[in-house]
C-alpha cells in the first residue's frame, strides 16, 4: 500500500511487521519518513512522523481525535484494550466489549466482529459468513502472505488496506 499526498504526488510506502501493524513509512528512495512502535494492545509508544498517516496499529485506521482504531464494525479503544460499542454477535463470550479475547498476540480482529487466528483458517458466524480462507505464503522470496479459499490466492490480508511483510 502506499501513501500519496499533495499535488507533488510524493509517495510512501508502509512496512508492516507479522502482526499487521505498520512499524514505517518510507520514501521513494528508501528513507524512513515515519517509525512506530506499539504494545501488544495498540497503544503507541513512540511515533516519529514527517507525514500525515493514518493508518497505524493491526494495519488500522485511527482516529487522530479519539485514538481509537476504527474496525469496520465498531471502534476499539487500546487504552481500555476494549470496543467501545457491543458485539453484536451473541456468541459464547460474556464480555461483548472484548477485542481479540485478550490475546492480541496470537489473535486479530480485521471486522470488529470475531477475532482471527494469524496462519490458521478462520470461520466467522455463519450469519456473517462471506468466504474462509486460510492465510499462506504466496511469495515465499518475498515474504508476503496472502488469503487461500477457492480461487487461489489473493494478494493481501485485507487487499484494501495492507500486505503483511514478513520482516
Amino acid at each position: 500500500m502506499a501513501n500519496t499526498t499533495g499535488r507533488s504526488g510524493d509517495v510512501a510506502y508502509y512496512v508492516n511487521n507479522i502482526h499487521g501493524d505498520v512499524t514505517h513509512l518510507t520514501g521513494q528512495e528508501g528513507q524512513i519518513l515515519n517509525a512506530y512502535t506499539y504494545d501488544a494492545f495498540g497503544n503507541t509508544l513512540s511515533a516519529r512522523e514527517q507525514r500525515v498517516n493514518p493508518f497505524r496499529y493491526a494495519g488500522e485506521m485511527q482516529d487522530a481525535l479519539t485514538g481509537h482504531y476504527y474496525l469496520r464494525a465498531r471502534f476499539y479503544n487500546p487504552l481500555i484494550a476494549r470496543f467501545t460499542q457491543e458485539d453484536t454477535y451473541r456468541g459464547d463470550e460474556l464480555n461483548l466489549y472484548a477485542y481479540v479475547a485478550n490475546n492480541p498476540i496470537r489473535y486479530v480482529d480485521p471486522s470488529g466482529y470475531m477475532c482471527e487466528v494469524k496462519g490458521e483458517t478462520c470461520t466467522i458466524p455463519k450469519d456473517k459468513v462471506v468466504k474462509e480462507y486460510d492465510v499462506v505464503p504466496y511469495r515465499l522470496t518475498t515474504g508476503k502472505y496472502g488469503l487461500e479459499n477457492h480461487h487461489g490466492v489473493m494478494n493481501g490480508l485485507n487487499k484494501m488496506y495492507r500486505d503483511i511483510l514478513h520482516l
